[in-house]
């Protein structure tokens, strides 16, 4: 759990600049399956919705690249990858695809005793006309894929050009925004909203003097490790957002693929977090 000295509020962002060219593809049915041996139920159904995911998007004429990502996904070990699949289409290839509706999956073996899982899936795919921008970019550093129980969490933040930055943790227990965060009564220990990076210059984080020397991260109690996701939003327009309960990834996701792609530059930083072990 991300930790502050006071009470952590969920956060729903509505964007100001949403107005942007796009096409809209609704996809009814769509198939994916997976074959797996070690795979649990669970497990099995969330990859042949991947699957299904990425038949969409060809059926849609998203770019090509997409028969990589198939490959990648279906070899790669790669748990930000496979875990980020939304996210992954959103930030690299013009494309997002929303999950509208699941049908009941169909199991079966075959004769090698392999699990077999069909599923159904209805879908929107957003298709964007406008290009990203290459020149409009970031760099994170000194942020680690690893720390302990309470470790300091910090790093640093330095674009390539103007702009406005939101930083969401998101984990199985809750999804956050970082910063800019809003105390819900004291404002002296809230962020300032809509501060605009400048082109260049490096800002080290946490920014507030009442976060430093860095964010904490608490185990969840009984656990040894814990995995969270970063996300850096970074972009070229303001936008504002209002305080929600139980802020949902999907939520999070949604509004991102609707910020047109020329306008925003996105990175997911995956965070493991250890129990220290005693000397």
């Amino acid at each position: 759990m991300i930790c502050r000295k006071y009470i952590i509020i969920y956060l729903l962002l509505i964007f100001s600049s949403g107005a942007f060219s796009q096409k809209k593809i609704k996809l009814v049915g769509v198939k994916g399956e997976s074959i797996s041996l070690d795979l649990t139920p669970k497990q099995a159904l969330e990859e042949a919705i991947k699957e299904a995911k990425l038949n969409a998007l060809l059926e849609a004429g998203v770019d090509e690249r997409i028969r990589n990502m198939r490959v990648m996904l279906t070899s790669s070990s790669n748990d930000r990858i496979k875990n980020n699949f939304n996210e992954v289409i959103t930030s690299e290839y013009g494309a997002s695809i929303i999950l509208d509706s699941i049908y009941p999956e169909e199991k079966s073996f075959d004769k090698f005793k392999h699990m077999k899982v069909l599923v159904r899936i209805d879908v929107t795919v957003l298709k964007y006309k406008e290009n990203f921008d290459p020149t409009f970019y970031f760099e994170i550093k000194h942020l680690k894929e690893y720390y302990y129980n309470n470790e300091a969490i910090s790093f640093t933040f330095t674009p390539s050009k103007d702009g406005y930055l939101k930083i969401f943790v998101l984990n199985e227990k809750e999804n956050i925004l970082l910063y800019p965060y809003k105390h819900p009564t004291a404002d002296y220990l809230s962020d300032k909203e809509n501060y605009l990076f400048k082109a260049g210059v490096t800002v080290a984080f946490p920014i507030h003097e009442a976060y430093k020397p860095g964010y904490t991260i608490e185990l969840e109690q009984g656990k040894d490790t814990e995995s969270s996701t970063l996300i850096f939003l970074y972009t070229k327009d303001k936008f504002i957002w209002t305080d929600a309960l139980k802020d949902k990834e999907k939520i999070i996701h949604d509004r991102i693929a609707n910020i047109s792609p020329d306008r925003r530059k996105v990175k997911y930083f995956p965070i493991v977090l250890k129990k220290a072990t005693k000397n």
